[in-house]
Parts: C-alpha cells; structure tokens; sequence
C-alpha cells in the first residue's frame, strides 16, 4: 500500500500491436484518460480509430485528449466526427451515454455544440473521410 498522500503510481500502457482490438485499446484510453495521461490516451484512441473509425465515444475521448493537449483545431475535428457517428448510429445512443456519463460541463458542452448544425447528408460524408493517424508519443 502507498502512504498517505503519496501519488499514485502510473499506469504503464501495454503495447500497440496490430492484433490489439479498437474496444481493448479504447477501455486502455479510457484508464489513462482518467489519470490524467494524456499524450498515451491519445495514442491508443488513435490506434482504436485505425480499427473501428465509426465508433462516437473512441472519436469523442480522442477529441478530449486533444483539446487538454492544447490541440484545439484536431480536437474539434475528432469531436465532429464523433458527433457524424452518433448521428448516423441510432443503435449506440444508450452506450454512447454510458461511455460519456463521467464527461461534464464544458467538456461535454464542447462535444455537443459539434452536432448543432450536423445533418445526416453531411454526417455520412464527415464519417467516409479517410482517418488522419497522428500520434502524441513513439509507440511500437
């Protein structure tokens, strides 16, 4: 056990190998998401977005680590394409929310205000766009 106010240890990423499923990668994300890691969330939701580019909560995440990282411009791109996602994925909207149930205030009002003039013609273009892949860190 750790003393008292001593901080916690950080988690160390497991490796990005092509075998790795986007949801293995997204749940990683998440974690590192969540204890402040930035630079990694964002390498494994990119890796998740070269598996599954349709899925809103890894576009969503992606554009989160991004706007903390100071990336506004790839951040709101990342959250439009995630808004393009929901939009067309009428199945997923109960997951959606269960996925993005921690992500409040100006976090979430900044992911909403992406689908505020989205349609389903534009949504589907935005989703058939090829997927930039750039990566924060040096992974393997």
């Amino acid at each position: 056990p750790l003393p008292p106010g001593a901080p916690a240890p950080k988690k160390l990423p497991r490796t990005i190998t092509p075998e790795r499923t986007s949801a293995s990668l997204y749940q990683e994300a998440v974690s590192f998401y969540r204890i402040g890691d930035m630079a990694v969330a964002l390498d494994l939701l990119t890796a998740a977005v070269e598996r599954d580019s349709q899925d809103a909560a890894i576009w969503y995440y992606k554009a989160l680590a991004e706007q903390a990282m100071g990336d506004v411009a790839e951040a709101k791109e990342s959250a439009r394409r995630g808004a393009a996602c929901e939009l067309l994925n009428h199945d997923g909207v109960a997951q959606l929310g269960l996925a993005l149930e921690r992500i409040q205030g100006d976090d979430r009002r900044f992911l909403r205000s992406m689908s505020a003039d989205l349609t389903v013609e534009s949504a589907r273009q935005i989703a058939a766009a090829p997927v930039k892949t750039k990566r924060a860190i040096a992974t393997k």
